[in-house]
C-alpha cells in the first residue's frame, strides 16, 4: 500500500518563497543556504546518493515517513521493513553514511533537505490524545504519571503547559518545533518547507517525492 495516495499532476505545489512570519503553507525556501548543520541533530535522515535529507517531528506525521526513509536505507528488504518499527530511520542512515554524508547533502545545492512542520495548536492536541489516552502511550504524556492518577483532561494539559517552558527539558512529543530539527537557528538550511494541513498534505507529500525523485520507496507490503 502507498503511504501516500499518488497524484496525476504536482503542478502549483511548493512554489517558492522566504519565510515570512508565520508558515502557512508548504514552500520551496527561496532563502535556503547551504550550512553545515551540528551531528547532534536528532531525526534528521539523510541520503548522499539521492541528494536528499529529511527531518522528521513527532506528532508531525513521522510513522509515516520513516517507513519510507527505511525503504531507502534498506531498498532490497522494503516488506518486511514496512511492517516493523522504523521509528530510528534517521538514525540508521547516520551510522551508513557518517557525518561526511550529512556534510555532503547540507553542502549539494541540488540536494532536496525537508521538513514538515504543524499548527502549534493541533499538534499539542494530537500529543494529549495519541499520548495521555489511547493505552500503552502513557509514558509519553505531558506528565508520564498522570494517566495512572485517573482520568486526564485537556485542561490539565493545558495547565501544565502554562506553568512549564516547552522550549526546554520535556518530552519531545511536547517539545516546540522550532527546537527540533536545528530550526531555531538553521531554519535556512531546508529547501522544503512543509506544512501539514488536511486537504493539502498528503499531495504535498506525494509532489515533495517526486520531486526528490525517491516515489519509488512510496510503497508498504503492510497494508
Amino acid at each position: 500500500a502507498l503511504r501516500f495516495s499518488s497524484l496525476n499532476t504536482c503542478s502549483g505545489a511548493w512554489s517558492s518563497s522566504s519565510r515570512n512570519g508565520t508558515v502557512d503553507r508548504s514552500f520551496v525556501n527561496a532563502a535556503a543556504q547551504h550550512i553545515e548543520l551540528p551531528g547532534n541533530i536528532r531525526n534528521l535522515f539523510i541520503s548522499p546518493e539521492n541528494k536528499f535529507a529529511f527531518c522528521y517531528i513527532e506528532k508531525n506525521g513521522c510513522t509515516s515517513w520513516t517507513k519510507i526513509l527505511a525503504n531507502i536505507n534498506r531498498p532490497n528488504e522494503k516488506s518486511g521493513l514496512c511492517s516493523t518499527d522504523t521509528y530510528w530511520a534517521a538514525n540508521d542512515s547516520q551510522t551508513l553514511h557518517g557525518a561526511a554524508g550529512q556534510k555532503q547533502v547540507f553542502s549539494d545545492p541540488a540536494a532536496i533537505r525537508a521538513v514538515f512542520l504543524r499548527d502549534p495548536f493541533a499538534r499539542f492536541v494530537s500529543a494529549f490524545v495519541n499520548k495521555c489516552l489511547k493505552l500503552g502511550h502513557e509514558g509519553h504524556c505531558f506528565d508520564a504519571d498522570a494517566p495512572s492518577r485517573g482520568p486526564v483532561f485537556m485542561r490539565d494539559a493545558v495547565e501544565w503547559a502554562s506553568a512549564h517552558d516547552l522550549n526546554a527539558g520535556v518530552n519531545v512529543h511536547w517539545l516546540l518545533q522550532n527546537q527540533h530539527c536545528g530550526l531555531r537557528q538553521h531554519f535556512d538550511a531546508y529547501t522544503h518547507v512543509g506544512l501539514i494541513q488536511k486537504n493539502t498534505y498528503a499531495s504535498d507529500a506525494m509532489c515533495l517525492l517526486k520531486n526528490a525523485n525517491i516515489e519509488q520507496y512510496n510503497e508498504c507490503d503492510d497494508q
